[in-house]
């Protein structure tokens, strides 16, 4: 996976209220992204993430659409992410095809930094993805519900982050810890250009991403 680093770099240290050290663990796990262990949903491995999905669009499906996820769930003293790539074609509604990799860290216990660090990883996979399949493949996508932006990117996000503040359970209310960075993310990556789902319309990492981080 080709990516920008100091381009990335920049852009982490632009947003607020991202604290510094937050910037530092991401630049200790973007070193990485390049060695990302991708892998289909039977364990086989994929050497190259990006002419994967390219040669699938070219070769099986040009009519997919391409969704980013990531979701994380905590190991004794680490936290697993976990990033899927979903290859899903709306019209025939027979599944979908999923890929992924995951990423150990040590655990982070702030919720607000475990969230960004989903989005970041989905940014960065997403935006490669875009910058490979320009020129090969087109999707077009509606208006984001979020901001109304008009998406200018090929590839669909989900964030596993929730609108709303609070849920009620029963005669019982619990505070959503996600919502806190809701509209900075939102903003963040609408503002990129994508096309983003939050909950409840986020499975790319709600469903397969979350399971795939418990596992």
């Amino acid at each position: 996976m080709v990516l920008n680093k100091n381009f990335v770099y920049e852009l982490l240290y632009s947003l607020k209220p991202l604290h510094y050290e937050v910037v530092f663990l991401f630049k200790n796990i973007f070193n990485k992204m390049e060695n990302l262990i991708w892998k289909k949903w039977n364990r086989e491995t994929i050497d190259d993430i990006n002419q994967y999905v390219l040669n699938y669009v070219k070769n099986v499906d040009r009519n997919v659409k391409i969704i980013v996820g990531c979701d994380s769930h905590p190991h004794r003293r680490r936290l697993i992410y976990a990033i899927t790539v979903i290859l899903y074609n709306e019209s025939r509604k027979k599944g979908a095809h999923v890929v992924y990799s995951k990423v150990k860290i040590p655990r982070v216990r702030d919720v607000s930094v475990k969230i960004r660090k989903e989005a970041e990883f989905v940014y960065a996979v997403a935006e490669s993805l875009d910058q490979t399949l320009r020129g090969t493949y087109y999707y077009k996508f509606d208006r984001n519900t979020y901001d109304n932006t008009l998406p200018t990117k090929l590839v669909e996000v989900h964030v596993d982050i929730n609108p709303k503040k609070n849920t009620k359970n029963g005669r019982k209310f619990s505070n959503n810890l996600s919502n806190d960075v809701y509209q900075e993310v939102m903003g963040w990556l609408c503002g990129s250009g994508f096309k983003v789902f939050a909950k409840p319309d986020a499975f790319g990492s709600t469903g397969s991403a979350d399971k795939l981080s418990k596992s």
